[in-house]
Order: C-alpha cells, then structure tokens, then sequence
C-alpha cells in the first residue's frame, strides 16, 4: 500500500524527474573539462570541442522529433520512453569509454542527445499531468527539475576532472553507475495516463485569497455525485462559508462539470478526447515565443561551455581539475536563481518575470565582458582570480533567474492533450539553441576572443528581450 502511495505520488514524480534531469545533464558535462585533453591526445583541432556539443544538439533534435511522434500517437507511453533512454544512454557510455577515434566521439555525443529526450520531453509532460490541477505551484515545481539540471551542470565538470586524472575510464564508470540509481526511479514511477478510473484522486483547487482545499473524486462513480470538500485550515473554511462555522461542506455537483472546469490527469473513458492536431500549436502564440526564448537562453548559456575552459587554460594556465572548480562559481548560484525565478513565476506570471530576467540577463553577459585586473604578478593573478569568480557568480544568478519561467511557462500555454507535443517543441528549440550556442561561441572566441564573445551574445540577447510583450 506503502509502496502504490509511493509510486502514484507527484512529489516522488518530481523527484524521479529532477533525478533523471541530473543524472542526463551530469553525463553530458562530466565530459566538459576533459574533451580539450582528449582531442589532444586524438590530435584533433579545438575546433571539435564546439562541434562535438554540436552533434549532441542534433541528437536531440531527432529525438525531440521521434519520441514526440511515439507518445502523441500512443504508440508507447511516457514511462517507456524514459527507460528506453536510458538504454541509449548506456551505449553513449560505452563509446565514450572505448573511444579511439574522433568518430566514436561523435557518436557518443549523438546517443547522448537522443537519449536526453527521454527525460526532457516526457519528464516535463509527467508532472505537468500530475500538476495539472495544481498550477499555482508548478513555477517552484518546475524550477526545482531544473535544478537538476544546474546541479548536474556543478558535479560533472568537477567529477569529470578529478576521475579522469585517476583514470581515463572513471568518469565514464561513475556515470553507468548513476544510470542505474536513475532506472530504480523511472522504474517505479506510475505513468498517470494509465492509472485505473478507480483510483481516487485528490484534486487542488484554489479558494478565496490563494488558501488550498481537497476535493476527493472518485471517478469509478456515476456523473451525478456528491463531493466533499474538507478546508485545509479554518480561515480557508471562514473564507468559503463567509464566516460560518462548520467542520465540512457538502457540495452537490456532477463529475461533468468538475472535469470540464478542473481537468483531471485520470483517463476517462466514457468521453472521447478531440484528436491531437500538430496544426493547432501555431495558433498557441505563447507557447511559441515561450519556446524561442527557451531558445535563446540556450545559446547564451551553452556559447559558455567551449569557451570557458579555454579561456580558463589561457589566462591562469589551469588544468582539468582547477577549470571544474571554477565552474562551481558560475553553476552553483544558477540553481539558486533557478529558485528564485519560479517562485517569481508563480507570483509575477510569466511576462512580468521575464521582464525582469531578460534584460538582467543581457548586463549578466556584458559583465563578463568586463576584463578584470593585469595579471602580471601573483598578487594581480589572485585578484584576477577573484574578479573572474566573482563576476561568473553574478552571471551565473541572473541566467538561472532569465530561464527558470521556460520550462513553466510551456505546460500554462497548452491544454493538457498538448503538453507532450509543447515539450517536444521546448526540447526542439531547446536542442537548436544548445547546437548553435557552443559553435557560434566557439567561432567569436576563436576570432575575436573572450570579450567580444560575451558583447556579441549580450547584444543578442538584448535585441530578442522586446518579444516578451508578445506574450
């Protein structure tokens, strides 16, 4: 009984997914701080460093495009899906840890990019369907996914420098032992689309000044049904009863006119759904400019990721280890604006807090631009140090604060039908900007250097923040 609570519980589906975002985002970084050395010992250009984050994005693009078609023509569920990732994840594993040729590289990365839907796209849809009646609360929901995302963004490099200076094949052992803690969860979780009608469910409904009661259903009854509503606290009662004082409320309603009004994630079987229809998301404008902003973020996030560790080795001379540490500045305080951004998202809406995170996010990049002090002697370097730590923490805050109202903003732009079909289109926008960002930030570095980079994607951004009125 234990076990079945466990299993149809959205926060155990919140943490099964934040697990699964880490565990994908983890693999896909811990490889970050130690790709320069292994195309170094491949005698490759630098230039791979770019196309290789490239190859991943093209990954999940196909996969994004695949994985959608499968679970919107119900072909196979969202659980499914998201194990038989990870089998794709496993053989990207098993080529990063017998690679000998740039090739096999390549083909690491590709699995990798298309085993990551598996988790982005049907992860995200997931909970949205066990939040679906809860969107009060899924702005912190959803930014507490992605920091497993920022968190993987914190362990991989670091891990990844330290293992490989142990052994070229540890990184890659460490990994395949997090896939299998990721396949326990994804293996109990409950897919809520296949939940028997008899299941009782509880649904959240907002009442009076944002107090929360329960609504028991059960949706094996007939349609005219009595529901009974329990306050969740005495002022939510007062609220409702316009002070009257009584311990429960009797409702008389139909099962009909729940649904109607208050979707619930269970099957019904009595009412046929309209067909899903691609067409009909180009009339969905806020999930579109919601997706070109996912878009966006991307590129300015991940024009970091090849760039970063060279500019590190070219400044300081660091090694593998030391450019992992440095990257904790500029990971660690995302997850915090990551937070930060979803509860505002919840509060604010959507435009209000992009309004706030955008433009933020473009000062953020024309910051780092900012070159900080000579480092001609040891004690200019420690201050150059500090100056370079200092300024990836600020950037590190604001990106996390400009993104966190995505992921969101993709599940309140969609009816409940479309939220599989709106997060393949996310994961799409998504995959193009992480596929752009690296090579695009790897061509300015390569030409113009560290500053002009971070000038260039700024004004980018700045130049894309009047689309929020779009909204």
């Amino acid at each position: 009984m234990l076990l079945s609570q466990l299993r149809t519980s959205k926060h155990f589906a919140v943490a099964v997914v934040t697990l699964g975002i880490f565990t994908d985002i983890t693999i896909y970084s811990i490889i970050i701080p130690i790709v320069p050395f292994i195309l170094e010992q491949l005698k490759e250009p630098e230039s791979w460093v770019g196309i290789l984050l490239a190859i991943y994005g093209l990954g999940v693009i196909i996969g994004s495009i695949a994985f959608g078609v499968l679970v919107t023509k119900n072909i196979t569920s969202k659980k499914y899906v998201m194990l038989g990732s990870l089998v794709i994840v496993w053989l990207s594993i098993l080529f990063f840890a017998v690679s000998k040729t740039i090739w096999m590289l390549a083909a690491a990365r590709l699995c990798q990019g298309l085993a990551s839907t598996g988790v982005w796209i049907m992860g995200f849809a997931l909970v949205a369907d066990y939040y679906h009646n809860d969107q009060a609360n899924l702005g912190v929901v959803m930014s507490i996914i992605m920091s497993g995302l920022s968190l993987g963004m914190l362990a991989g490099p670091p891990i990844g420098g330290a293992l490989y200076g142990v052994n070229e094949h540890a990184p890659f052992i460490f990994c395949a032992a997090l896939v299998f803690l990721d396949l326990v969860g994804r293996i109990l979780i409950a897919d809520p689309s296949t939940l028997p009608s008899s299941v009782m469910t509880e649904e959240t409904l907002e009442t009076g000044n944002g107090s929360q009661s329960l609504i028991m259903v059960d949706a094996s009854q007939s349609q005219s049904s009595t529901l009974t509503l329990a306050p969740a606290n005495e002022s939510a009662l007062e609220q409702v009863e316009s002070g009257k004082s009584a311990e429960f409320m009797t409702l008389e309603a139909t099962t009909t006119a729940i649904m109607d009004s208050q979707p619930s994630h269970l099957p019904n079987t009595d009412i046929k759904p309209e067909p899903i229809s691609i067409g009909a998301l180009f009339k969905m404008k806020a999930l579109w400019v919601a997706a070109v902003f996912c878009a966006v973020m991307a590129i300015c996030f991940t024009q970091l990721e090849p760039t970063l560790p060279l500019y590190l080795n070219k400044l300081y001379g660091y090694n593998s280890a030391q450019i992992g540490v440095v990257w904790l500045a500029l990971v660690i305080p995302n997850v915090a604006g990551g937070l930060l951004g979803g509860y505002s998202f919840d509060k604010l809406g959507m435009r209000r807090t992009c309004m706030i995170g955008m433009p933020a996010s473009a000062v953020a990049l024309f910051v780092l631009a900012i070159p900080g002090p000579s480092s001609s002697s040891s004690s200019s370097t420690s201050s150059s140090i500090v100056w370079t730590c200092a300024v990836l923490v600020f950037a590190g805050f604001i990106l996390g604060f400009g993104s966190a109202p995505m992921m969101p903003a993709i599940a309140a732009s969609v009816p409940k039908e479309y939220y599989t079909l709106g997060y393949a289109l996310m994961n799409f926008m998504f995959s193009f900007g992480i596929a752009i960002g690296p090579l695009a930030g790897s061509f300015v570095f390569q030409y113009l250097g560290w500053m002009w980079q971070m000038l260039v994607f700024g004004i980018f951004l700045t130049l894309m923040t009047p689309m929020i009125l779009l909204m």
